[in-house]
């Protein structure tokens, strides 16, 4: 099987250094829910290119991702609302993370059971990266300050290897897999070599990512992709380029996720599910 996307090397990175100095590990954390951005007293974190309003954090996971081939990265920006009054076909991008509680549910109840009603005209780019930073250390070190601990880092960075090594439709099946535990976090942190051997993939070349110096670049790339989604929530949805509170509200739940698809379509491709 052949990857979709391309790895970064340390020269493309030096563009992209935030020259970031860490002097200590952000003690302060406060939680507003489940999966919405965390506030953290950045007393102890400097950075100079930027300031951050909100990051999210508690653990740091340091990995030595240095070499690689160069590439291009896909980034997404902020887009205007269609004007379409129907389309042939949907483009669904999924902003999610291991260990959220919200990701699990709208993989468990929402995508995975209505996907293969609407797979002929639905497209889907899921992005494990949600209430995340990293952090360039130098050296060919990263850093990643994750809302849910090392386990999601971990999750989130084998999905990341497969996105990139997998054609979309394998990545699609073993997402929805990993993700789809009926609310059970520790089934999707324990679910790697199930998934991968139920959808007949090959887990030890992604694991051979994950566990070697791409598993940390790949990560980081789908924080590049997620770089201008502007959420205030994890999952966040993108429809044919559209986030807006409709999206977020109709397609988070079940029933609404139909009704949505299902208005944006053209009438000659709705699928049966759109009558019944």
């Amino acid at each position: 099987m052949f990857g979709r996307k391309t790895r970064l090397n340390k020269s493309f990175w030096t563009k992209f250094r935030m020259n970031t100095l860490l002097l200590g590990y952000p003690r302060e954390i406060k939680q507003t829910s489940n999966c919405v951005i965390l506030k953290v007293n950045l007393a102890q974190i400097i950075l100079p290119a930027m300031m951050f309003s909100c990051v999210v954090a508690a653990l740091l996971v340091f990995l030595d991702i240095s070499g690689s081939s160069g590439a291009d990265v896909i980034k997404k920006g902020p887009f205007k609302l269609g004007n379409e009054t129907c389309a042939y076909n949907l483009e669904l991008t999924v902003f999610f993370e291991a260990g959220c509680p919200d990701s699990n549910h709208f993989f468990s109840s929402v995508l995975r059971p209505q996907y293969q009603s609407f797979s002929p005209v639905l497209s889907l780019d899921l992005i494990p990266w949600g209430n995340a930073k990293s952090f360039n250390l130098g050296y060919g070190q990263y850093a990643f300050a994750s809302q849910h601990g090392m386990q999601e880092v971990r999750s989130n960075m084998f999905m990341a290897c497969a996105y990139n090594l997998l054609t979309n439709e394998a990545y699609v099946d073993l997402v929805t897999c990993m993700m789809g535990t009926g609310g059970s976090i520790q089934a999707t942190y324990d679910s790697w070599l199930y998934c991968s051997t139920v959808n007949r993939i090959d887990y030890d070349m992604i694991y051979s990512c994950y566990s070697g110096e791409d598993g940390g670049i790949d990560l980081v790339n789908m924080e590049l992709m997620a770089e201008f989604n502007r959420h205030t929530f994890i999952p966040w949805l993108e429809l044919n380029k559209n986030s807006n509170s409709t999206v977020q509200s109709m397609g988070l739940d079940p029933s609404g996720f139909v009704q949505l698809l299902c208005a944006e379509l053209c009438e000659p491709v709705r699928p049966s599910i759109c009558t019944q």
